[in-house]
């Protein structure tokens, strides 16, 4: 139920596309470019939920280990389940063949700071944790 409620509230409208287009460098996006990304983002919100909330689920079934800490257990579905959706939403798209230029792209470009810097806290907070486990 709580996979749902996240894919209603986070679905992509097309306003949300020409914004992910203009970040990438699309001045003025036309509709086919802006279905495009939507159908990108769609597929990838898709698929989130159901591999954050289904990853845990598999690994209980398969008698994986468990995380030591319950306040950590949600951060391997969430990384998985990040990468396994980006892999999803990249399938290759049916009909005309799609080309991008050859610039030189930053890592901002691809990643918006927020989330590099959202990334960074939760690592220095793992790090934390993990060496106070270690100090006691």
């Amino acid at each position: 139920m709580l996979a749902l409620a996240l894919v209603v509230l986070l679905w992509p409208e097309p306003k949300k596309g020409v914004a992910v287009l203009r970040r990438w460098g699309v001045a003025e996006p036309d509709e086919r470019q802006v279905g495009v990304a939507l159908r990108y983002l769609r597929r990838r919100r898709l698929w989130y939920p159901v591999l954050i909330f289904g990853i845990p689920l598999l690994s209980e079934v398969l008698g994986l280990p468990a995380a030591s800490d319950a306040g950590q257990a949600w951060l391997l579905p969430v990384l998985l389940g990040g990468v396994l959706g980006e892999v999803v939403a990249q399938r290759p798209v049916s009909g005309t063949r799609r080309e991008a230029s050859l610039e030189r792209r930053g890592v901002f470009d691809l990643v918006p700071v927020w989330a590099v810097v959202l990334h960074g806290l939760l690592l220095g907070w793992l790090l934390v944790v993990r060496v106070g486990e270690r100090v006691r």
